[in-house]
């Protein structure tokens, strides 16, 4: 995630295929968000702006055997 608003042709090489605007990028590691009684933590959030238009995206990162979950998809699309 550092890597990624540290080095802006790399980071925009990444979220520029998914629609994000030619800005500064910004990251976050874990952010918590709150989706009625449970609390989410994404593993990490990008987000840009450049003139009206922002764009941000949550990340989730699995390693290994470790699968993603439906309930957790789903409370990320609640966010």
């Amino acid at each position: 995630m550092a890597v990624i608003a540290a080095v802006p042709e790399f980071g925009l090489s990444i979220v520029k295929p998914l629609g994000a605007p030619s800005g500064k990028l910004a990251t976050f590691i874990e952010v918590p968000f709150k989706v009625g009684e449970l609390t989410c933590y994404p593993d990490g959030l990008i987000e840009t702006a450049r003139g009206s238009k922002q764009w941000t995206t949550l990340v989730e990162v699995k390693t290994g055997s470790a699968g993603l979950e439906r309930p957790q998809i789903e409370s990320y699309l609640d966010v």
